[in-house]
C-alpha cells in the first residue's frame, strides 16, 4: 500500500512538471492577444485649440471664445526706468497710478521670453541698400547674415508684455470689437504718459504668440504659412506663352 501511495504521488509530480510549460505558453499567449486588443482598440485623442483654451476663431486680432467671451491683446513696449531722471521717474510712476486708479474694466498682464524676430529689420535694411554707399554695402550684407542667423538659431531672447483686455456680451463680435478697441484707445493715452507704447496685435501676431505659448521653442511660426498661401482656397499662377516666330 505504501509503495502503490509513493507511485501515485511520483505520477502525480511528472504530470505537473510537464503541464507548466504547456500551461505558461498558454498563459503568454492569452496575454499577448489581450494586449494586441488593447492597443488596438485605443486610439489617442486629438487635443484641439478649443479644447484647451476654448479659443473658436480669430478675426481682426480679436481672439473669440465660446459662451460669448472675447479678449484684444495689446503688446507694450517702454524705456529703461533706470535710464531716467528721478524727475522722469517720479512722473512715471504718478501717470502708472493714475492709470490704474481710473480703470472701470479690468485688465490681465502676460509676461514670456520670445526669440527675436529679426525678419522686419532685415527686410528694412534690403529695401534701403541700393541707397548706400558701396564700401558700407559690404558691411550692411554681413549684418543682414547676422540678423537671419540670430532668427534660424533662435539663440537670441527677449522679454515680451502684453496686456488682455477681456469682455463678455451676448451682443456678437461686432459689439465687443467696438467696445475692446474704445478700451485699448483709452489704455494707449493713459500708457503713453508714462511713456509706454502699446500696439494692438492684429490676428497673425496674436495666432503668433498663441502658438508660442504651447509650441516654446518652435521656429516656425503660423503667420510664415499664411504668408506663403496655406491658408488660401485658390491659387492662381500667370503663365506666359512665347509663340513661335
Amino acid at each position: 500500500m505504501g509503495k502503490l501511495i509513493m507511485w501515485l504521488f511520483l505520477l502525480a509530480s511528472v504530470l505537473t512538471a510537464l503541464s507548466i510549460p504547456v500551461f505558461t505558453k498558454y498563459q503568454k499567449s492569452g496575454n499577448n492577444n489581450d494586449n494586441e486588443e488593447d492597443e488596438g482598440s485605443f486610439k489617442p485623442e486629438k487635443i484641439n485649440l478649443k479644447d484647451i483654451w476654448e479659443i473658436e476663431d480669430v478675426k481682426n486680432g480679436l481672439i473669440i471664445l465660446s459662451g460669448g467671451r472675447y479678449r484684444m491683446l495689446l503688446r507694450l513696449a517702454a524705456v529703461d526706468i533706470f535710464l531716467l531722471g528721478h524727475d522722469e521717474q517720479t512722473h512715471v510712476e504718478d501717470a502708472l497710478i493714475s492709470l490704474i486708479m481710473g480703470l472701470s474694466f479690468p485688465i490681465q498682464s502676460l509676461v514670456t521670453s520670445e526669440a527675436m524676430d529679426t525678419k522686419r529689420a532685415v527686410q528694412e535694411v534690403k529695401e534701403k541698400q541700393y541707397k548706400l554707399h558701396p564700401e558700407v554695402l559690404a558691411y550692411t550684407q554681413d549684418y543682414v547674415a547676422y540678423l537671419e542667423g540670430l532668427a534660424n538659431e533662435r539663440t537670441a531672447a527677449a522679454r515680451s508684455a502684453y496686456l488682455v483686455l477681456p469682455f463678455d456680451t451676448d451682443k456678437g463680435s461686432e459689439y465687443a470689437y467696438a467696445e475692446l478697441m474704445a478700451r485699448a484707445a483709452s489704455l494707449a493715452d493713459g500708457l503713453q504718459a508714462a511713456k509706454i507704447r502699446s500696439e494692438i496685435l492684429d490676428s497673425p501676431a496674436t495666432v503668433n504668440l498663441l502658438h508660442h505659448m504651447l509650441n516654446r521653442g518652435r521656429s516656425w511660426r503660423p503667420s510664415d504659412a499664411d504668408a506663403a498661401g496655406v491658408m488660401d482656397m485658390f491659387h492662381i499662377f500667370e503663365r506666359q506663352v512665347e509663340h513661335a516666330p
